[in-house]
C-alpha cells in the first residue's frame, strides 16, 4: 500500500487537516457524479490528496490524535462509500477510496475510529463493487477480512442492518464474504474463508440469528456446488458440454428431444456459446458427459451457468475444502451442521 515516514506527514494538524478535507470534500462529491471538471488534471489531484489524508489519519491513529473527529465532520468516510457504489465515478476514484477502506481497517486504533468506519460500510457491502477487476477484488477481500478480524460483540452491531419493511436482520457483510468463499483465486478464496469463519464465531443474539438463516441458505449450497469440481469433473478434458433453454411448457420432457441441445462441445467453446446469450433472463440446463459419467445442471439464466462453467477451468483443492467445512463443523452451529450433513458432509465425502 504505501510506506509510513516516520516525520510527522504534511497537514498533520486538526487545522491544517480541516482546510485539506474541505477542499477534498467537494471534489470527491463532483467526481462521484460526474460533474467534476477537467478531470484529466483534476482526478490525479484527488486520488493523491485521497491517499496523502488517509496516510495523515494512519499518523494520527498512531499518536493518539482525534483525526478521525474532523473526518466525521466533513463525512468523508460517507464520501468514499459514496463513491464506491455510484457508476459514474472514476474508476481511479473508487479504486483509491477502496485502497483507503482496506487500509484503515487494519491501522486504526481507537475505538470511535473503528465505529465510525464500520458505521459506512453496510451500504457499500449490500451493493458491492463489479469484482471482475482484480486489483477491485484484492483490495475488498482484504477489507472483508479485516474487518470480519475486528468485529466483537461491541461493535458488531454496526454491521447489523433492519430491513425497513419488517424485523428481520441481515449482515452485509457476512453475504458479501459468503459469496466468495469459492472465488477462483485461492488467495480471495481463503481470505473470504478467514472472515466467515471469524463472524460465525462471534457471540451475539442477533448475529447467531442470521447465522442461522445464512449459512444453510447461501453457504452450504456454494459448498456443494464446489464439490463436482473436486471429484469427478476434475478432468475437464475428458467432458463435452452442452445446453438448452429449459423453460419448454412440456417441462422436464423437453430435455429427451437432441434437437434442444447445442452440439457437443469443448468447454472453452459451450461458454463461448453461452456468453452470445448472455443478456437472456430464460433458464439454462447445462450437461456434461463423459464416457462413463453424466451430469446435469439448472441455472436461472445463462450468466449463472457462464459463472459456473468459468469456475471449472480452475483448480479446486478437496483439502482445502474439506478443513473449511471441518472448521464450520467445529462451530457446532446446529442449522448449518444439519445443513451440512444433509448435503453429505461430514460422512461420505468427507472419508474421500
Amino acid at each position: 500500500f504505501f510506506l509510513m515516514d516516520v516525520s510527522v506527514p504534511r497537514g498533520c494538524s486538526i487545522g491544517e487537516l480541516d482546510k485539506w478535507l474541505s477542499g477534498i470534500r467537494w471534489r470527491i462529491d463532483y467526481a462521484t457524479f460526474g460533474t467534476l471538471r477537467n478531470q484529466e488534471k483534476e482526478v490525479p489531484r484527488l486520488v493523491e490528496s485521497m491517499r496523502s489524508v488517509t496516510q495523515c489519519l494512519v499518523w494520527g491513529e498512531d499518536h493518539d490524535e482525534p483525526f478521525i473527529e474532523v473526518f466525521k465532520q466533513h463525512t468523508m468516510f460517507e464520501a468514499f462509500s459514496c463513491a464506491l457504489r455510484t457508476d459514474c465515478c472514476p474508476p481511479v476514484v473508487k479504486v483509491q477510496a477502496l485502497q483507503s477502506f482496506s487500509i484503515l481497517i487494519t491501522h486504526l486504533r481507537r475505538a470511535d475510529s473503528t465505529s465510525y468506519l464500520l458505521s459506512v460500510l453496510n451500504p457499500f457491502f449490500e451493493v458491492p463493487p463489479d469484482l471482475q477487476d482484480e486489483e477491485v477484488v484484492a483490495y475488498f477481500v482484504t477489507l472483508l477480512k479485516g474487518l470480519a478480524l475486528r468485529l466483537n460483540s461491541d461493535n458488531v452491531l454496526n454491521c447489523i442492518v433492519t430491513r425497513s419493511d419488517s424485523n428481520n436482520h441481515c449482515m452485509p457483510v457476512l453475504n458479501c464474504s459468503v459469496g466468495l468463499v469459492d472465488h477462483m483465486d485461492m488467495l480471495v478464496q481463503t481470505a473470504a474463508r478467514t472472515a466467515v469463519l471469524s463472524i460465525l464465531s462471534l457471540e451475539h443474539h442477533l448475529v447467531r440469528a442470521i447465522v442461522e438463516e445464512v449459512t444453510p441458505r447461501l453457504l452450504v449450497p456454494r459448498l456443494c456446488a464446489l464439490v463436482p469440481l473436486t471429484t469427478d469433473m476434475h478432468d475437464k478434458g475428458m467432458y463435452l458440454f452442452q445446453w438448452m433453454w429449459s423453460d419448454a411448457i412440456t417441462g422436464s420432457y423437453s430435455s429427451l428431444n437432441p434437437l434442444r441441445w447445442s452440439p457437443e462441445a469443448s468447454l472453452d467453446a459451450t461458454i463461448a456459446d453461452l456468453k452470445r446469450q448472455a443478456v437472456s433472463k430464460r433458464p439454462v440446463l447445462v450437461r456434461g458427459s463423459s464416457d462413463d459419467n453424466e451430469r446435469e445442471w439448472h441455472y436461472n439464466r445463462p450468466q449463472e451457468a457462464i459463472t459456473f462453467l468459468e469456475r471449472m477451468m480452475f483448480p479446486v483443492y478437496l483439502d482445502d475444502l474439506l478443513q473449511f467445512v471441518e472448521d464450520l463443523f467445529k462451530l457446532d452451529i446446529s442449522p448449518l451442521t444439519a445443513a451440512l450433513q444433509a448435503q453429505g458432509f461430514g460422512s461420505n465425502l468427507m472419508a474421500q
